[in-house]
């Protein structure tokens, strides 16, 4: 069962120690606004007892040592409805950037300097509320019909496809940073009027295959280096 309540309107009884408006500290029960004082609609859904627990489990874990009292009040033996969705948008608003000039301890010359320090002020949080309509009831209420029907395991399939899917674009995005960030060598290389090089991996592979086709067709060659005498030559016996 649910129902759309205006979140200011909502009251849950708790009990604790709390101040009133004239700064006296009182240790009673209070009625708070069970949706934080929002003011927007809110969709709510009605529990049985049964979601609760036992009243014994209630009322232990819901003893607060320090007030001597259950902060959630009584247990609800009729039911409670409980908030799933606040129809709202929050907004920051941008404010402005001012410059304030305060003294401060220059660490390396030891004397206190005036530095300006830039900051924002004036931003308001904004809270737009959606209108009532025909969607919340044809479109949004079904919608979280069918979320509450799923089971724990098919949720935390889905909580697994959407981590996957995460962590895939994530790895793109590296990919591409560390692709755009790769040195040149890696890749083909291009000299101001010498036409295009191949990379340095190719070039090395190249000088190998060249050594390697020599050493088979058998034209052994002497290298240049250090020589003591004129090439040897052989005598008749």
């Amino acid at each position: 069962m649910f129902k759309i309540a205006w979140g200011q309107s909502e009251f849950l009884r708790m009990g604790n120690i709390w101040r009133d408006r004239f700064g006296n500290e009182r240790k009673a029960f209070r009625d708070i606004y069970q949706c934080h004082g929002m003011p927007c609609w809110v969709i709510m859904r009605w529990k049985q007892p049964a979601h609760y627990g036992s009243p014994d489990s209630y009322y232990r874990e819901t003893w607060d040592d320090f007030s001597k009292m259950h902060f959630l009040g009584e247990y609800p033996w009729r039911g409670r409805y409980e908030i799933v969705q606040p129809l709202m948008r929050q907004e920051m608003t941008e404010g402005k950037i001012v410059t304030e000039w305060i003294r401060s301890l220059n660490p390396h010359t030891g004397i206190i300097e005036t530095v300006p320090i830039r900051k924002r002020v004036g931003q308001e949080l904004i809270v737009h509320h959606m209108p009532l309509s025909h969607i919340l009831i044809d479109k949004i209420i079904p919608l979280i019909v069918k979320v509450h029907a799923l089971s724990q395991q098919e949720l935390q399939a889905i909580r697994a496809a959407n981590k996957l899917a995460q962590h895939k674009k994530e790895v793109e995005e590296v990919a591409d940073v560390m692709e755009a960030n790769m040195p040149s060598y890696f890749g083909p290389v291009s000299f101001s009027r010498q036409g295009c090089r191949t990379s340095l991996l190719d070039r090395k592979m190249e000088a190998i295959e060249k050594v390697w086709k020599r050493e088979l067709a058998g034209k052994k060659r002497f290298t240049k280096g250090f020589h003591v005498a004129n090439r040897p030559t052989a005598l008749a016996r």
